[in-house]
């Protein structure tokens, strides 16, 4: 027994002896094949979990579009600081060199405009850099480019537009973002599909490397008599990793949506609060806006009314001079609830001084007089006595010496020392500058202008009153201010100077344009525009960044330059980069090389490639030659349109020619306001032969008038009542008299309840 125990342990440490050796051996063959696969293995595993990280985080890598500043009111209507016929008013959006360049101008307004339009322009280049993304993947962006093309058809109106008030401008901007935003997010979400397509196949592919490995090891390995379990050692490298991936994927677990606190009655209290206050001074800005309409209406309305118009108008400052105690204690409640409410610790601010400002300003009243001077002088002074008295109320400076300004030039036509006088109560020297230079007191405004403390509104008040005075002697004391500003409020100076420089030595304003600094070819642009080198201009504009800005500023340079040489100006065009506003630019040139070349000018318009734009030049040329067929074949293109817009101008240019025909696009048009004037157009040409039918258009369009609504303008269907009244007042006076009454009627109508 002995024996044989002693036999069977000699064998087995003669196997285990024999083994061992082998053990050793494939352990180091694992081992080795082992050091290979699994840093392979975790490499691979790693890119993918880097591929669902940049999955998920896809819309925050992309360039988002900016968000839209908050809108810092200042003034509501641009006619409470300028004059009705500033011809500033009438293209705000024109491109005018870099967006940094707004900051230096004086008004308000136009740097908020401005700044809207730059994120428009940002929001067309992430729309285009996401659509050059998906083509460089091998993705077509035919549809993406057909939806946002669409969109574009939409732009000219929103930048051809006069806006009356910040408000409308602002809100024209946002509302055709927000439609760019549908297009942006169509971007993002193909590239998350490209993404997730790519992630898919690169699992598929990970996975079936790592199902091939593990069959290859276990192929090679099946003979081996290895305790795998016992050798294997998880070290801390692979335990971290487990961990990082277990704690990513198990994140949203342990991190539950944050709960939102219930609103209590005192925060809906300081809601109210804050509510009352907007509508206050909604309500104080409607009021103003209302008299200084209800008085145009007075100006233009039948001697027998105009008196009672008058009435009306007056009324309606009653109102809002009755309503001032009102005002005050909606602000001072306000502030009371806001010492308790951090919510409101940057909204109440802003607001009471908006309701303050609103509720004492004095610029109705000078623009009343400033209607009612001609027709009613007596009213007038009165208005103009009122409005002295009124400033005393406004407890800001700077408002109080804007409606200064306005009482001054109001009073130039009534009382010319009184006008005077006014002007040099004003506190603030750059806007007594500007009312002693638009009541042709030049000496004395350049005077006030010295006092500027800032130097480059200092050298802008000296241009504008050497341009009013066409004296350029101030032009020289503007230059040599500018000299002396940092580099890139000089540069934009001089950019100005030297438009202002051209009527009065071109040489001058050459070498002035060519003083600007290299390295701001926007504003060497801006200013070899303004002098009629559009050649030198298209040259620094190549040097701007490649975007929709620069396109931009390319299609408004090649609509000048094809005033002077339409055939430079078609050559230039087709470098634009951006397909819409290339063929627009191609129109402009069209349309101007009609007046020389019709048969060619159709040609060309009928290859562009846009039925948008190939509307548009159909109907210039059509507008030059009078020729039926033409306005035929742009009328066939009205189905094809995205946005009907270019119709509009159609029916105007067509009307003198066929009314009827011009009749039947009526429509096809979707905005009231455009169906207005293509209807009055209509009733203007019908007038002639058929009185009564042009009656029966105009009624139409009147109608249209009423219903027509601008988000920010509350006035807008007012004004255009009386635009109409206005131009069809020589065909029919009684039927003009009918626009007025609904005009006062909308007036009337706008609210002023808080």
């Amino acid at each position: 027994m002995r024996v044989n125990e002693k036999r069977r342990k000699t064998k087995d440490e003669r196997r285990k002896t024999k083994e061992r050796p082998l053990r050793e051996t494939n352990a180091a063959i694992i081992h080795q094949r082992s050091s290979v696969l699994c840093p392979l293995s975790f490499v691979l595993g790693l890119c993918l979990f880097t591929l669902a990280v940049l999955w998920l985080a896809a819309p925050a890598l992309a360039a988002d579009p900016p968000a839209t500043a908050g809108l810092s009111h200042t003034d509501h209507y641009c006619i409470a600081c300028h004059s009705a016929n500033d011809p500033r008013l009438n293209a705000p959006l024109a491109w005018n060199g870099d967006p940094t360049r707004d900051a230096l101008s004086p008004c308000p307004t136009v740097r908020e405009l401005r700044d809207e339009l730059a994120y428009t322009d940002a929001a067309f280049d992430a729309i285009a850099n996401g659509a050059r993304d998906l083509a460089s993947s091998g993705i077509s962006t035919t549809t993406l480019d057909a939806r946002l093309l669409a969109r574009e058809e939409s732009f000219p109106r929103v930048v051809e537009t006069s806006y009356r008030t910040v408000d409308a401008g602002v809100g024209a901007a946002r509302a055709f973002r927000y439609q760019l935003n549908k297009t942006y997010t169509q971007v993002q979400s193909d590239r998350r599909a490209w993404m997730a397509n790519v992630m898919l196949i690169v699992g598929i592919v990970v996975t079936l490397f790592l199902l091939a490995s593990l069959a290859w090891g276990w192929w090679n390995t099946r003979h081996l008599q290895v305790n795998i379990l016992r050798s294997f050692r998880l070290g801390i490298g692979a335990l971290l990793f487990v961990l990082i991936v277990f704690v990513i994927f198990a994140l949203p677990i342990f991190n539950p949506p944050t709960q939102t606190e219930a609103a209590t009655a005192a925060d809906l209290t300081r809601q109210s609060a804050l509510d009352a206050a907007t509508r206050a001074a909604v309500s104080a800005e409607n009021l103003s806006a209302r008299a200084w309409e209800i008085s145009r209406l007075a100006a233009v309305s039948p001697a027998g009314s105009r008196p009672s118009v008058v009435d009306t108008a007056l009324s309606t400052t009653h109102e809002l001079e009755t309503n001032f105690d009102a005002y005050w204690g909606s602000a001072r409640a306000l502030e009371e609830s806001a010492v308790t409410w951090d919510k409101a610790a940057d909204a109440a601010p802003p607001l009471v001084h908006r309701l303050e400002v609103a509720a004492s300003r004095a610029w109705a009243y000078a623009a009343m007089a400033d209607e009612l001077a001609a027709t009613n002088p007596v009213s007038a002074t009165a208005l103009l006595n009122t409005a002295l008295a009124r400033t005393q109320k406004n407890s800001d400076p700077y408002f109080r010496d804007l409606d200064l300004k306005k009482i001054a030039v109001a009073w130039l036509p009534l009382n010319r020392a009184q006008a005077i006088a006014t002007a040099n109560r004003i506190a603030d020297p750059f806007l007594r500058a500007w009312a002693l230079r638009e009541i042709g007191q030049f000496d004395s405004a350049a005077a006030s202008a010295r006092q500027v403390s800032d130097p480059y509104q200092r050298a802008f008040a000296l241009r504008e009153i050497a341009v009013a005075s066409k004296n350029p002697a101030w032009l020289n004391e503007a230059l040599t201010i500018a000299q002396t500003l940092p580099a890139l409020a000089r540069a934009y100076a001089l950019a100005d100077l030297a438009a202002a420089w051209q009527p009065f030595d071109a040489n001058q304003a050459a070498r002035v344009a060519n003083s600007i600094a290299p390295q701001f070819p926007d504003a060497r642009a801006s200013a070899f525009r303004h002098i009629g080198r559009f050649a030198d201009a298209w040259t620094e504009l190549a040097e701007l960044k490649p975007g929709f800005e620069q396109s931009r500023a390319q299609d408004e340079l090649v609509a000048a330059w094809a005033r002077v040489s339409p055939n430079d100006a078609l050559t230039a065009a087709p470098q634009i980069r951006d397909p819409f506003l290339r063929a627009e630019a191609q129109r402009a040139a069209i349309a101007a090389l009609a007046r020389s070349d019709a048969a060619r000018a159709r040609d060309l318009a009928n290859a562009l490639p846009i039925p948008f734009v190939r509307a548009q030049a159909l109907t210039d040329v059509a507008r030059v030659t009078r020729d039926a067929a033409t306005f035929e074949q742009a009328a066939a293109l009205a189905d094809d349109l995205h946005d009907p817009y270019p119709l509009r101008d159609l029916v105007m240019a067509w009307a003198p020619v066929e009314p009827t025909r011009a009749l039947a696009l009526v429509d096809k048009l979707d905005q009231e306001t455009e169906r207005a004037q293509a209807l009055l157009a209509v009733a203007l040409a019908l007038a002639p032969t058929d009185h009564a039918q042009a009656n029966a258009v105009f009624d139409r369009a009147v109608r249209q008038a009423q219903a027509a609504r601008v988000l920010g303008d509350p006035l807008y269907s007012a004004e255009l009542l009386r635009e109409l009244g206005m131009r069809y007042a020589t065909v029919d006076a009684a039927k003009a008299n009918e626009a007025f009454s609904a005009a006062l009627d909308a007036a009337q109508r706008v609210t002023t309840t808080f």
